[in-house]
């Protein structure tokens, strides 16, 4: 019993360590090169930090347990949303700068509706190059207003 609480409160402790230094090579990588810090928010950490429940969601998948894959990726969402944003502003506030213009709540929402209609039976091959077309567009349309 010992050893499976010391594995949790090590890998906790090894988790903070990496956040740390994820945010701040991220930070310097921007400066570096020029890119406001935002962008490689959105590109560099977002990517990184979602890897885990892309590996899950994947091997589900090609498992043919395709609930537990969508279950993987909305509980994630729902709890990075909800609880980690929750935390993070109940501590610090929390400024969203240049990236919540008008047009991002509405593109979210419609690609989230887009993924439901295309899904609604079974998310195959061309529904996936489209939802993943419909994020670079919105990446892309959103870029200017990240500088």
């Amino acid at each position: 019993m010992f050893l499976p609480v010391l594995g949790v409160l090590a890998g906790l402790v090894l988790l903070i360590f990496g956040a740390h230094f994820l945010v701040d090579g991220g930070a310097g990588i921007a400066k570096r090169i020029g890119v406001s810090g935002h962008i490689i928010g959105i590109t560099l950490v977002a990517a990184a930090t979602s890897l885990p429940e892309l590996a899950t969601s994947a091997t589900a998948s090609f498992q043919g347990h395709p609930g537990l894959a969508i279950g993987n990726v909305v509980g994630s969402n729902a709890f990075n949303i909800l609880l980690i944003i929750g935390i993070s502003g109940a501590i610090e506030p929390i400024r969203m700068g240049g990236l919540l213009n008008p047009g991002v709540i509405p593109g979210m929402i419609l690609i989230t509706v887009l993924g439901i209609l295309l899904s609604r039976r079974r998310m195959g091959d061309l529904q996936g190059w489209m939802l993943l077309l419909a994020y670079v567009l919105f990446f892309v349309l959103l870029m200017p207003f990240a500088w």
